[in-house]
């Protein structure tokens, strides 16, 4: 091509320029046409439907996150988490117990939601893999934000009222950097604000399902190829990088929740102090076992007086002993002077003056 433009420039400057012995270029080279080496420019349009769904479907949790909330804050006001400590079993147990409560219906929400759309049509190059992935990540993210939710706010009015307020907000702030509800928006300088969106529920749901749609329009579809893969609408922004934040986001909201639950328990328990973690002593507790033998100083039982008390039984050994226990709480004696032995293979029960 640059050829004959060269022969046509020589023929023009010559003809100016009346020089006879004009050069003559080779033109017996075959001629060829060919597209630049660069791909069409798209004009990506996504589906009224993927954007009406990315909003549609989070909506849902907004409601029912709240609610769920305010259950598990009942349960805790009504001392069921003092009720497992009395049987033996640990907090951990009463957060477990929630935990696979609500993760097993989230994640059969993701389940039949990746059919139907599936089904529909609705997408048809993306992975339904990566769907499902994402969203159970979503459903751990859900059910953790909620605990820590309920760790912060124990009163179940109060849980679930504020509750409310912090979902709608997310919400709120989630649609409003959408640039198919904001035109006009600056999606490069947004995007920090959207990976930070993406921390909370619903946020990470909404924009993995945008970043679906766009990928959808352009015909590639969201796959383990185009995870990474940057799309018209929000540039850098990817679907790997909202999958990260949301696995981050597990684990931040897991050591919360672990560490407000320990320095600021719910109605009972000991507080531990705020810096517990760095404490030599809290990762090697030392084991101290006092023998019952090597106590000095032993004060005589008052309570030995045949008539008024039973006699112990002498074949069985203590394993538990306690000898002048008192606890006051400033001027008031809870425990006044107890004396207590607990044998083995024995059941011992302490019962009030009403029987309690």
């Amino acid at each position: 091509m640059q050829t004959y433009l060269n022969h046509d420039y020589l023929q023009f400057v010559c003809t100016n320029l009346s020089i006879t012995a004009c050069p003559q270029p080779d033109l017996n080279r075959p001629l060829t046409l060919s597209r630049m080496p660069y791909p069409k420019y798209p004009n990506v349009v996504v589906s009224p439907l993927i954007n009406l769904l990315s909003f549609i479907l989070p909506i849902g949790y907004i409601f029912v996150g709240p609610l769920v909330v305010m259950k598990i804050a009942e349960e805790r006001s009504n001392k069921t988490k003092e009720l497992l400590k009395m049987v033996g079993l640990g907090d951990f147990v009463f957060w477990l117990a929630h935990f696979l409560d609500h993760f097993v219906v989230f994640f059969c929400h993701g389940l039949i939601f990746t059919i139907i759309l599936w089904a529909a049509k609705v997408f048809t190059f993306a992975s339904p893999v990566l769907f499902i992935i994402q969203f159970t990540l979503f459903s751990v993210q859900l059910v953790l934000f909620i605990f820590l939710m309920v760790t912060i706010f124990s009163k179940p009015q109060v849980a679930i009222n504020l509750a409310y307020l912090v979902f709608s907000g997310l919400l709120t702030a989630d649609i409003l950097l959408m640039p198919s509800y904001q035109a006009g928006i600056n999606v490069a300088a947004t995007n920090p604000v959207r990976i930070l969106l993406t921390f909370f529920p619903p946020g990470s749901l909404i924009w993995f399902l945008s970043l679906m749609g766009g990928l959808e329009a352009t015909g590639q579809g969201l796959g383990f190829s185009t995870i990474n893969e940057h799309t018209q609408v929000y540039l850098d922004f990817t679907a790997s990088t909202v999958m990260l934040s949301t696995l981050a986001s597990c684990f931040i909201y897991a050591f919360l929740i672990f560490y407000i639950d320990a320095v600021t328990p719910f109605q009972h328990g000991v507080p531990k102090k705020p810096l517990f973690l760095f404490t030599p002593s809290y990762w090697f507790p030392k084991s101290s076992s006092v023998s019952y033998e090597t106590l000095e100083g032993e004060s005589q039982n008052p309570y030995t007086d045949p008539a008024a008390y039973e006699e112990d039984p002498k074949s069985l050994n203590a394993t538990i002993r306690i000898e002048n226990l008192t606890k006051t709480f400033k001027k008031k004696n809870a425990v006044d002077n107890l004396w207590l032995n607990i044998y083995e293979n024995q059941i011992t029960v302490l019962l009030g003056h009403n029987g309690a």
